[in-house]
């Protein structure tokens, strides 16, 4: 009975295998950073980023949407000076289309949601700013995105929200989280 059920299970995985779809996509992005933390100086606030990446789709209509992708994010308190980090983001997504795809590059309305994890390549603090540190700011951020997605042909938009799971900034006893919301527009191949 376990042989059999083996058997069967593998060859279902092998089937859906043979009749997955896969789409490979480059995209570029903007992203906004909701943050809530006061420092001696004032209070920090997010700013517009970019992104920059590319994820591929596995998969008909439920999907796997691993990819990894460059972030550029800023930080300022007002009239003293900015926070830049650089991060590297691995997202992890699960989607479903909503409606079943006729061909490669059929239009369609997706919903995804899955984790993210970044690691910080590079930060610069502004020497004015003496409210907040490097030693401060985390290097590894674990977040939950969730979104909508477009298909347009070989384009899509992708809206998503970001909410972070661990802290982006500690000090002094005060920390905080970082959430935001992204837009990506690229080419599907």
């Amino acid at each position: 009975m376990k042989k059999s059920l083996l058997i069967t299970l593998a060859c279902f995985a092998i089937s859906a295998g043979t009749h997955a779809q896969l789409s490979v996509r480059g995209f570029l992005g903007i992203n906004t950073q909701k943050i809530n933390f006061e420092t001696v100086q004032g209070q920090l606030k997010g700013s517009t980023g970019f992104s920059l990446g590319f994820d591929a789709q596995i998969g008909n209509r439920v999907y796997f949407q691993p990819g990894i992708n460059y972030t550029g994010k800023k930080f300022k308190i007002a009239e003293i000076g900015d926070i830049t980090t650089n991060k590297i983001n691995v997202p992890i997504l699960v989607g479903l289309r909503l409606f079943k795809p006729k061909t490669g590059f059929s239009n369609n309305i997706r919903v995804f949601i899955g984790p993210n994890i970044s690691s910080t390549i590079r930060e610069r603090i502004s020497d004015a700013i003496t409210g907040v540190n490097k030693d401060d700011l985390k290097n590894w951020n674990f977040a939950a995105v969730a979104g909508v997605g477009l298909d347009l042909r070989i384009f899509f938009i992708d809206l998503g929200y970001k909410y972070g799971l661990n802290d982006f900034v500690s000090r002094n006893g005060m920390s905080t989280s970082l959430n935001g919301y992204k837009v990506n527009l690229g080419l599907r191949f």
